[in-house]
């Protein structure tokens, strides 16, 4: 890890091997940029610099105990599955109150069909009894079923 130390010692080094090469003063300006330039290159490492000589102990989550962090990774993984678990719930619930109204439409048709054919076996009981007892009549009823 390199730190800022470091850095300066280093380019004290090049300043004096510029120096040892005998390089005028103003070869040694259009050389290295200005103060004012060189403050600005340095500004964002000297962050990261300190940050690491930290070692991120200046973070938000530094003070967090581990069992802090542990709860706070289950409750952010919590949160997306709850999620998830109520999608499925509110899915299994519409499937299952569409199978209950196929079942209940199913056995509305079966008892319509158990009713239609105990009527028609009392119309043609009804027929039948009618033309026993009355032969000339029976073109009287069945103009009458019809309306049934």
């Amino acid at each position: 890890m390199t730190t800022w130390p470091e850095l300066k010692r280093a380019l004290s080094q090049v300043i004096r091997l510029v120096a040892h090469f005998r390089i005028t003063a103003s070869q040694r300006s259009s050389l290295w940029p200005s103060a004012r330039v060189r403050s600005a290159l340095r500004r964002p490492f000297n962050k990261l610099i300190a940050a690491l000589d930290r070692g991120f102990a200046a973070s938000p989550f530094a003070h967090w105990t581990i069992g802090t962090r542990l709860a706070a990774i289950v409750l952010a993984l919590l949160a997306p599955l709850g999620l998830v678990i109520a999608a499925m719930v509110w899915y299994l619930a519409a499937a299952a109150g569409e199978a209950q109204r196929a079942s209940l439409l199913y056995a509305a048709h079966s008892i319509a069909a158990a009713a239609d054919a105990r009527i028609d076996k009392y119309i043609a009981l009804a027929t039948w009894t009618h033309s026993r007892r009355r032969p000339a009549s029976t073109s009287l009823v069945w103009p009458m079923l019809g309306y049934l």
